[in-house]
């Protein structure tokens, strides 16, 4: 599927003649990307985080995303991947060993063999995947990962985030504890934690408060378990305004806030070579790009309905 990108400055005739030979052209709806926006948006980011090793992978999860992780990963990120389909995808757009992180939670065993045999990094959602990974494998991968819940409600100073509690992902505290401990007299050399408790927040406190969260459990699990965390994956969250009255979150002002609990956390405890990932997917791509598509059919009935051809999902 070939990606189209149009550019912003375009004058509204333009890009009427632009979308409208999408849609002849090639008689599909396509989805169309600011790569500039893109390329740039990545930049910042980069920019912000640049005071620690950091990852930064791409959400494989809808076609809007899809046709642009060929855009990013030519800008050397990876890919969040929760499925098969979605390993393959990655496959496909050149991503090589430790571009993936495996991170899916009613999984069958052989998507965790397909996923090492690519050179994923599996992220184990339950206690009980590691007996599966093990059976698919034959062997503990040396470098893994767990997903962390800590339960509860997930609350910032100005209210709550989300209920963690609710949520059917990720490991509880004394679980992922256990984890480490299994894991590492199963082989495993390096670890990482992954945590995602809130979504499309708008709010720059949310990454900084889920980033102590992550660095104190850390050290505590190097601490109680001996097991060396290599890095970190705080995951996705920071969402983008969808309404005219909310502001935008601020990168900069999120990039320090993460820097300064991590001076405070792990520079301290000797953990200052742990890397950061992130899976940033929505704020990366959702700012930038929309769906054409063409309206082939009206409704009049207690609403007024337009069905279009093509859909987001």
């Amino acid at each position: 599927m070939e990606t189209l990108y149009f550019c912003k400055t375009m004058h509204r005739i333009e890009r009427y003649q632009f979308f409208s030979y999408c849609l002849v052209e090639y008689r599909l709806y396509r989805f169309l990307k600011q790569k500039q926006r893109i390329v740039s948006q990545l930049a910042v980011l980069r920019f912000y985080l640049s005071w620690v090793a950091v990852f930064i992978a791409h959400v494989v999860k809808q076609p809007c995303y899809n046709l642009g992780i060929n855009i990013l990963q030519e800008y050397g990120c990876g890919c969040d991947c929760s499925s098969a389909t979605e390993l393959m995808m990655a496959k496909a757009v050149g991503c090589k060993k430790g571009d993936i992180m495996f991170s899916s939670n009613d999984t069958p065993e052989k998507e965790f063999k397909y996923a090492d045999e690519i050179g994923g990094i599996i992220n184990l959602d339950d206690i009980t995947h590691i007996e599966s990974v093990e059976r698919a494998l034959g062997r503990i991968p040396e470098v893994i990962s767990c997903r962390y819940n800590p339960g509860g409600v997930f609350k910032i100073s100005n209210g709550i985030m989300d209920n963690p509690g609710d949520a059917k992902y990720g490991m509880t505290t004394e679980q992922i504890f256990d984890a480490f401990r299994i894991l590492k007299s199963k082989g495993a050399k390096e670890f990482g934690i992954h945590a995602f408790l809130a979504s499309n927040t708008v709010t720059n406190d949310y990454y900084p408060m889920l980033a102590k969260v992550m660095f104190e459990l850390a050290v505590k699990l190097q601490k109680e378990t001996g097991a060396h965390i290599k890095f970190i994956n705080l995951s996705g969250g920071i969402g983008i305004p969808y309404k005219p009255d909310q502001e935008p979150n601020d990168i900069r002002v999120i990039g320090e806030g993460v820097r300064k609990v991590y001076e405070e956390v792990l520079v301290p405890e000797g953990m200052g070579d742990v890397a950061i990932y992130t899976e940033l997917g929505r704020f990366m791509m959702g700012p930038y790009g929309c769906l054409v598509t063409k309206a082939i059919h009206e409704k009049h009935t207690h609403k007024e309905y337009i069905g279009v051809d093509a859909c987001a999902v």
